[in-house]
């Protein structure tokens, strides 16, 4: 009893540290395990791992020239006058910032900003203002201290890691300003083919978009698709300065920005720490930091240009996930090899390159026939055709069923479950295992349902809604599923899916990327009440075949 007071005092107190102990107690595991690094079958030592971390990150880059600004286009002198922040808005901004976030080089931590807001952000809107009037960025806020994060279970090599950059925090809320400006002024240029890092837009409405025009293309004269998945290796390591500023120019970015822009990226160092160990300062002369507010919407500036203009091909980009598809119909020649050059044409003259092994291709076919279709290539190497593959954390088919993704999600969830039972044994109350389960169970298991939810058959609803049914036995073992539903004041997944699904309509007719494929009734249809106030026309899911067969009965 005294450990379960203890620990709902800690909960209405300080959640951050009733996570930690909840993951203790139930034994999840570290998300980033200390790991070794060799070298000609020898071990290094932390001091030479750092050091030749920051070596190989700094040579991803090293061929790309860096930032001369007499090869830029005149952006000056500039009309408009430079952007000024009040002090108000700065104290939100600190206010706002996450306290346990880790601080950069400078060592100011994030608490003490947001603790201090009101005192500290009177002198912090004069030093913003002048950096932004004068074009220039404290030195301070252009260092990063890079920490290496295993992208693999067990990494022996640099390659086996990715660079994350902690950088200065008021260089952050900084950033935040400029970025809101960035897009003010660009929005209206970047490609709708673009979901990522803007408002309104996310991997559901992304994998919404490719479903329907893939459905749609197969329920036409289309009788099979060409799916490529592209990936580029180190995309935001290999942005050109150069390149990246005449694009801002070019999208219209307002002039008196951009002396402090290229002061921004110019005479960039960095360091690594590693396991207690730090490396030399190395300068990078490209590559935006993966740890800056400004980093993405400068990487959404560098890929805008990436478009396919063939009307047979479509194109979708989430940050830097590129996917292109083509239809095809029977005894037509493919044009996704031009379409795949043109792609790679466009990475040589942007300093990037495709990383061959990522690059996959999907056919997507409903007939009993295939054509034979001759394999892509990428500098002479081809491209694997695979039967199924992970996009935006969503596992598509050949031929467009779910199955392989909900098996995913259902056993990885089952895998969790497993928490919640030494918990339990623990003593920890239903109140807070609900909690758990709704936070590490249930959240994998309603990811991106809105793209696959109509689409499942019923034994696969019921297989989820069993992860569902095992949790609840766990967290109240005396009651059935109906009553621990009451009990836990939540509904059955498939009630939940169907809500959140309408709850995506909702976002996509306010406005969203998808809108033009919803169908509105109009206005003057009729001047009667009618008892249902939706506005939102409701279809049957029948395809273009099935009512040309049976005009009647619709």
């Amino acid at each position: 009893m005294t450990l379960q007071i203890a620990i709902k005092i800690l909960k209405n107190s300080d959640n951050r540290k009733w996570w930690k102990i909840i993951n203790k107690m139930s034994g999840k595991p570290r998300t980033t395990k200390p790991f070794t690094l060799g070298r000609n079958g020898e071990i290094l030592n932390n001091l030479q791992a750092s050091n030749a971390l920051n070596e190989f990150y700094t040579s991803v880059n090293a061929g790309i020239p860096p930032l001369d600004v007499n090869l830029l286009p005149s952006f000056l002198p500039s009309n408009d006058s430079v952007p000024v922040v009040e002090c108000y808005q700065v104290c939100k901004k600190l206010q706002s910032v996450h306290p346990f976030k880790a601080p950069g080089p400078d060592n100011i931590s994030p608490r003490i900003l947001k603790e201090y807001a009101h005192v500290l952000a009177e002198p912090i809107t004069i030093i913003f203002n002048t950096s932004l009037a004068s074009g220039v960025v404290p030195s301070g806020w252009k260092e990063s201290n890079i920490v290496p994060i295993p992208k693999t279970s067990k990494p022996t090599a640099e390659a086996d890691t990715r660079p994350i950059s902690l950088t200065s925090s008021l260089s952050k809320v900084l950033e935040d300003f400029v970025v809101s400006w960035l897009i003010e002024d660009v929005k209206e240029k970047i490609d709708p083919s673009q979901f990522g890092c803007l408002k309104g837009t996310s991997t559901t409405f992304c994998l919404l978009d490719m479903l329907h025009t893939w459905l749609s293309h197969l329920d036409g004269l289309c009788n099979h698709l060409r799916i490529c998945f592209l990936d580029f290796s180190k995309a935001f390591d290999r942005i050109g300065y150069n390149l990246l500023i005449e694009k801002l120019i070019y999208l219209g970015a307002r002039r008196s920005l951009i002396p402090w822009i290229i002061n921004f990226l110019s005479n960039r160092n960095q360091l690594v720490k590693f396991d207690g160990a730090t490396s030399v300062w190395l300068s990078v002369n490209a590559g935006v930091p993966r740890g800056t507010k400004l980093g993405p919407i400068l990487f959404l500036v560098m890929v805008n240009n990436l478009r396919i203009t063939s009307p047979e091909t479509r194109m979708w980009k989430y940050v830097d996930d590129v996917s292109a598809s083509e239809c095809l119909s029977r005894n037509c020649t493919s044009i996704t090899q031009s379409t795949l050059n043109s792609v790679q044409l466009w990475a040589s003259d942007n300093w990037m390159k495709l990383n061959i092994k990522k690059c996959k291709e999907l056919r997507v076919s409903f007939l009993g026939e295939t054509s034979q279709l001759m394999p892509l290539l990428i500098d002479g190497h081809s491209i694997e055709t695979v039967r199924s593959h992970k996009v935006l954390g969503l596992t598509i088919q050949n031929n467009l069923k779910w199955d392989e993704h909900i098996y995913e999600i259902v056993s990885k969830a089952s895998k969790r479950l497993h928490i919640l039972r030494v918990l339990r044994r623990s003593g920890i109350p239903p109140a807070d295992l609900l909690t758990v389960y709704i936070a590490l169970i249930r959240s994998i298991l309603e990811y991106s349902c809105e793209v696959w939810h109509s689409s499942i058959s019923c034994y696969l609803s019921d297989k989820i809604e069993k992860i569902q049914k095992r949790a609840l036995r766990i967290i109240y073992p005396e009651q059935t599923y109906k009553d621990a539903l009451l009990l836990a004041g939540i509904t059955k997944l498939e009630t939940r899916r169907e809500d959140l699904c309408l709850k995506t309509l909702t976002k996509i007719t306010r406005g969203g990327p998808l809108t033009q494929y919803v169908t509105q009734t109009r206005s003057n249809e009729h001047n009667y009440f009618i008892r249902s106030l939706n506005n939102l026309s409701t279809y049957k899911c029948r395809t273009d075949l099935w009512n040309a067969r049976c005009p009647k009965i619709i």
